[in-house]
């Protein structure tokens, strides 16, 4: 049986009244799709259908225009503050330059996605977009960058080794 060009098998029908039966089919995975490269796949948990759940903190520069809270940049892309279905969060914004970009960034929101640890910021999930794709992840309120080159904090042997600890405890 085909539907949409798709191959499905029928695997149990069931008479719910006189005149009226349920058929249960499941994708003919034993037989390719008509249509080449469709198939019935679910989109993976992690992709943020809806870019509008993402929402960027605003603040007034010194123009006294509204601009994105940026958090930090980096070679792949700049970071902003915002929320998520009520959560803080960070929000990794990298342009899209080519197919190659996209499949890295799939890859990387899929592992981190599935991450769970107390030393690990948690990841929400990801957006794939035109001219982008966005990384939320949660935000945290102390940053070892900042430590380290912003304040340029005095750090005792106890606290390096700590922060050593926690890091492969979360590498773990």
């Amino acid at each position: 049986l085909l539907l949409a060009g798709i191959p499905l098998e029928v695997k149990g029908t069931f008479e719910m009244a006189p005149g009226l039966t349920m058929v249960q089919m499941t994708e003919d995975l034993s037989c390719p799709p008509l249509i080449p490269g469709f198939a019935l796949k679910p989109p993976p948990l992690w992709e943020v259908k809806d870019p509008k759940e993402i929402i960027f903190e605003k603040a007034e520069d010194e123009d006294g225009d509204m601009v994105k809270v940026e958090l930090g940049s980096g070679s792949f892309g700049r970071v902003y503050a915002g929320t998520f279905r009520g959560h803080a969060v960070a929000i990794k914004q990298m342009p899209v330059v080519g197919e190659e970009i996209i499949k890295a960034f799939r890859k990387e929101v899929s592992i981190t996605f599935r991450l769970q640890h107390k030393n690990v910021a948690r990841c929400f999930g990801g957006s794939i977009m035109k001219k982008f794709v966005r990384l939320i992840s949660e935000r945290l309120e102390a940053s070892l960058h900042d430590d380290l080159h912003v304040t340029q904090m005095e750090m005792s042997a106890e606290y390096v080794r700590n922060v050593i600890r926690q890091v492969a405890q979360g590498l773990a």
